[in-house]
């Protein structure tokens, strides 16, 4: 459950998400304060809904993007370890993905 809700996170189709879990949040806390009789003008109500739901969207991106890493690190110390002469990124990217593909295209 937890990959599956990663991946989505991940997946480009999917940024919406944080996005409008940070509005669903941030509106509801826009009704909580109407009801508990604190007034705030429509600019201020609007900047707080704005604020919450990037940070939200912020923190969700983030910790996916953690998560990612670490599978990243996991893929290139496979790799390492196969071909030791094999150069990798940081992170997923070019020499990671040339480096699998080398590794995948080799084994029959």
């Amino acid at each position: 459950m937890k990959d599956s809700f990663v991946s989505l996170l991940i997946a480009d189709r999917a940024r919406i998400i944080p996005l409008l879990v940070g509005l669903v949040l941030a509106l509801s806390g826009r009704i909580i304060t109407a009801v508990s009789g604190v007034d705030l003008t429509t600019e201020e109500a609007n900047m707080i809904t704005v604020i919450f739901t990037l940070a939200f969207g912020w923190l969700l991106d983030a910790w996916a993007a953690e998560v990612n890493a670490k599978g990243a690190g996991k893929l290139q110390e496979v790799l390492k370890k196969t071909d030791p002469t094999v150069v990798v990124d940081r992170y997923i990217g070019k020499n990671t993905v040339a480096a699998t593909q080398k590794l995948t295209d080799s084994k029959p």
